[in-house]
């Protein structure tokens, strides 16, 4: 709650918040997307350890602008085995959570998804091996 009343004025007018809603119970602004990221992380994925990857995964699932191919290479070369599992089902649950999110707050009207297409013009994408 701290951070989140902390830097929300530096969101721009046109910015989206994302909150762990397991961590943030006052959100400051309608513009939000607000999922209980701790406890999908600690009871879907396996451990609450996750929560940072579902939340990249939430993150690239709103915005589009990492392609999840290219966030399932990252991680795949940057997590050690014995952490992978437990890591690529969280970054699942965030690209459903987040996609879910976004389909969801379009139906409230709580904003237009034009308002992020800036996010959304060219995602980065997996190199391709050589």
């Amino acid at each position: 709650q701290v951070s989140c009343d902390k830097y929300y004025e530096n969101l721009s007018k046109q910015g989206l918040l994302i909150v762990d809603s397991d961590l943030v119970k006052l959100v400051p602004t309608t513009r939000a997307i607000e999922l209980p990221m701790n406890s999908l992380a600690k009871n879907e994925a396996g451990h609450a350890m996750v929560a940072n990857v579902l939340a990249l995964g939430v993150l690239c699932g709103v915005t589009g602008i990492v392609t999840p191919e290219a966030l399932r290479l990252t991680i795949q070369k940057r997590i050690p085995a014995v952490h992978l599992e437990k890591n690529t089902k969280a970054l699942e649950l965030g690209f459903r959570a987040g996609a879910e999110a976004l389909a969801s707050s379009k139906k409230k009207g709580r904003f237009r998804v034009s308002d992020f297409g800036f996010l959304r013009q060219k995602p980065l994408v997996a190199p391709t091996p050589a």
